[in-house]
């Protein structure tokens, strides 16, 4: 394999961005998250040049560039102050820059290469013919291919979550009048809020705008709210929900996805393409019942086809990697 550095370089990229930080720490600090994002992608990308390559100054010039370019992009995507934006497409946008930035320092500060040549060299690798690789080739492969696997994947899929419920928060549905659609919504947030809840129950209240998938139930208290002018009265169903027990069964989600990607990945290498429809089955039973719920079942289908996409991309590289 030719242009062992740059995937050095993507590898180190992928350890610290995917696997070294959570998507929370320092979200509203720039300085912060650059000097970390810096300091862990220098020390990682270091370690891993030092074990397969022989560095000189040119190649430690260029891991501190890529290093302190890539804190500055990738910011916004960890930063809650982009949170109205569209997560996909600062998700795509931030992984495509930041390969940019690896191919272009490259280029420049270490040695030109043709990128012509480079590019028919990954066509050849994934479609032509048979590379012999050597063990640490091998092992550049494999670990990139396994953090996009692992983690790059389920975070993808968490971002095109956000991005498909984010409507429903941003804009609310009309379904009463402006009148009695303003005072019906001012007296529920006012008792939610005084209830301390962190959602209104979807059944009755998604007209609202609220949006509350995932979460499980406490408590239910129904509240009548009387409209003055046309003295009518409007029954609300406020749902209270356990937040942490949402987080747990979002981390199951995420395990789960790992796993089920994992065993197609090895189904794929072992060439038992019909076995990969017993991993789909046996992650649909777990949700049978919630499959009446259209919403869910769109969102499982989603989020299901984009696993198994992914891993079947990845069990492909790993054939031609072995």
């Amino acid at each position: 394999m030719e242009y062992t550095l740059i995937f050095v370089f993507i590898l180190g990229h992928l350890l610290t961005a995917f696997c070294l930080q959570h998507k929370k720490w320092f979200q509203n600090s720039f300085r912060n998250y650059v000097i970390y994002n810096g300091i862990v992608q220098i020390v990682v990308t270091g370690l891993l040049l030092i074990y397969f390559l022989d560095i000189d100054r040119s190649i430690m010039i260029a891991a501190l560039v890529i290093s302190m370019l890539h804190g500055l992009v990738g910011f916004p995507l960890r930063s809650t102050l982009f949170a109205k934006e569209s997560r996909i497409v600062l998700f795509v946008t931030t992984q495509f820059i930041q390969l940019t930035i690896i191919f272009v320092a490259c280029y420049y500060v270490v040695q030109a290469y043709s990128i012509t040549a480079f590019m028919a060299s990954m066509y050849e690798f994934f479609f032509i013919q048979e590379w012999t690789l050597t063990n640490d080739e091998k092992l550049i492969g494999f670990g990139i291919t396994g953090v996009v696997l692992l983690f790059s994947c389920s975070e993808f899929i968490n971002y095109l979550f956000m991005d498909l419920k984010m409507p429903n928060r941003i804009r609310p549905r009309k379904e009463y009048s402006s009148n009695h659609d303003q005072l019906s919504r001012i007296s529920s947030d006012q008792v939610a809020a005084s209830l301390d809840t962190s959602g209104i129950s979807r059944q009755s209240m998604e007209r609202l705008g609220y949006n509350v998938k995932g979460s499980s139930v406490e408590e239910t208290i129904e509240i009548t709210t009387k409209l003055t002018e046309s003295n009518k009265e409007i029954k609300h169903k406020f749902v209270k929900y356990a937040t942490e027990n949402s987080m747990i069964s979002a981390r199951k989600g995420t395990y789960i996805g790992m796993l089920e990607r994992l065993l197609i990945v090895i189904l794929v290498v072992k060439g038992a393409y019909t076995a990969i429809a017993f991993v789909g089955a046996m992650k649909t039973l777990t949700r049978f019942k919630q499959f009446d719920e259209k919403d869910f079942a769109e969102e499982y289908l989603i989020g299901t086809m984009t696993s198994a996409l992914f891993a079947l991309l990845c069990g492909h590289i790993i054939l031609k990697i072995i």
